[in-house]
Formats: C-alpha cells, structure tokens, sequence
C-alpha cells in the first residue's frame, strides 16, 4: 500500500511540474484591445460587428468578401487560390510571393521604383520554422542573410545579420539576442482579430518585429508572449543596447503597462526610460 501511495505521488509531482514549467499563460477568446499609449500619445482600435479590427492609429484595415485583409494602411494585398498572399503593394514596390510545397514562403521578387529588383529565399526548419532569409541586392554584388534562433515556445531569440559581397563568405554585421516572459501579448491578440495567427506573416500592425527590408521585402512578427530583455550589439563597435521591459499585468496575464529601460553600456549619457500603456475589452 505504501508502494502504490509512493508512485501516485511520484506521477502526481511528474504531472504537476510537467504542466507548470514553461506554460503560458492561457488565451481568452472573447478579449481584445481597444487603446493603448506610447509616452503621452494615446490610441484607439475599432472593430466590425463581426469582430475584426478595422482601425487603429489613424489606420484603416479592409477585407472582402472572404474577411481577407486587402488593405492595411499603405499596405495593399492579392491572394492565390488557396487564400495566401500572393502580391504585396506600397509606395514605390511591389512585391510577389511564391510558396513551397508545404504552403510555405519560399521567394520574394521585389520590384522598386518600376525598374530596380531584389529577391529573397526563405529556409525552414524540421518544424516549418523560418530559419533563414537570404536578401539579394539591387545591385547583384550585396547579399545579406537573416538566420533566427528560437526557444521551446517557438519564440525568436536571436536575430543575427550578415553581409556578403560573394555569396560565399559572410561578415557579421549585427545581432540581437531576447528573453520572453509567459503571458499573452496584446500585439498578437491584435493579429488574431484580422483572422491570422501565424507569428510571421505579411502583416504589420501596432508593435511587431520586423525581419528583413535590408534588401527587399519584410516580414513581420508577433510572439504570443511579450519581450522582457533585448540585446543589440553591431560588431564594428558602433552600437550597443540593452533594452528592459518591467511589466504590469491584469487578471488575464496581459500587461497593461510597462516601464522599458534603454541601456547604452559604451554611452551611458544616452539611457532612458519609456513606458506604454493597454486597456482591454471583454465582448
């Protein structure tokens, strides 16, 4: 009898910590964000009745018929027949995206101005994580490759830049490195009320990572959980930054403020603090 009582304990505290190490913290369907302020600059969000956002900033979002994003901001979108992406347009370029087997991105052909074109080729890892982004230059001669790193929760935790004259041998140029708390981030509650959930997408709203642009096109992302440290080092030397995020938290493990301390290790006249706000609603 001891035995049994021993094992059922052993298998309770096995579970107990199994489901406690690492979880997140649960996502409520029915809450969303309706404001939020950057310092002294307040802002608001508007949905449909049908519960999509159709503003913020002084932003509009529009879809068709099939509640897909056409426009967000300057931002224009087309889609293929199996509802992705398929064109991206903005001032001055135009972006087409063609997708792997897996309905995965693999390329983007970029065109500038009319005339001036760039290309980018995606890589993913065993679980269609993206891994890498090669950008090739408008001039053909400057290569310059993304490779992200991410933890158990599929959140980014490095961002590492290179640069190439051959396409051979890289020079680094800058990474970043991040630590991520356990809650919900109301920048991704934002992406799921225009109907997307994918973390990296083609669609930039209030407050995301951006990956790429160096040579051609961005991708966005949005963790599901919210950025506690931030280290950006470039490696001539030029720039060092360590950024700290000390939240506040409401009763449904989203922040509703947060105090962000910028460090300048090489020059610490330049350190200072900003702070952001968010208010929810439960609909």
């Amino acid at each position: 009898m001891k035995t049994f009582e021993n094992i059922i304990l052993t298998i309770l505290a096995i579970t107990l910590f199994s489901c406690s190490k690492n979880d997140d913290a649960p996502r409520i369907e029915n809450v969303r964000l309706i404001a939020y302020s950057i310092g002294a600059n307040e802002y608001d969000l508007r949905y449909n009745d049908d519960g999509f956002l159709t503003r913020y900033k002084s932003l509009d979002v529009i879809y068709n018929g099939d509640n897909k994003i056409i426009q967000n901001g300057s931002f224009r979108y087309e889609y293929n027949g199996q509802g992705r992406v398929s064109k991206v347009t903005r001032t001055n370029r135009e972006t087409t995206i063609v997708y792997n087997n897996s309905g995965l991105m693999a390329t983007f052909n970029t065109v500038f101005r009319s005339t001036d074109r760039s290309k980018s080729t995606f890589e993913y890892d065993s679980q269609d994580r993206l891994t890498t982004i090669v950008e090739k230059g408008l001039d053909n001669t400057v290569y310059y490759k993304i490779t992200l790193a991410y933890d158990a929760k599929d959140n980014i935790v490095q961002y590492l830049i290179e640069q190439t004259r051959d396409g051979l041998t890289y020079t680094e140029l800058n990474v970043t490195n991040y630590t991520y708390d356990n809650k919900n981030n109301p920048n991704y509650n934002v992406l799921t009320k225009t109907g997307n959930t994918s973390v990296i997408n083609m669609f930039p709203f209030i407050s995301y990572l951006q990956i790429g642009n160096y040579a051609s096109d961005a991708v966005f992302y949005n963790s599901k959980n919210n950025v506690l440290s931030s280290n950006s080092i470039y490696s001539d030397g030029s720039y060092n930054r360590i950024n700290d995020y000390d939240y506040v938290y409401d009763e449904n493990s989203y922040p509703i403020s947060v105090e962000i301390e910028y460090t300048y290790p090489d020059e610490p006249e330049r350190n200072t603090t900003s702070y952001k706000t968010w208010t929810y609603e439960t609909f």
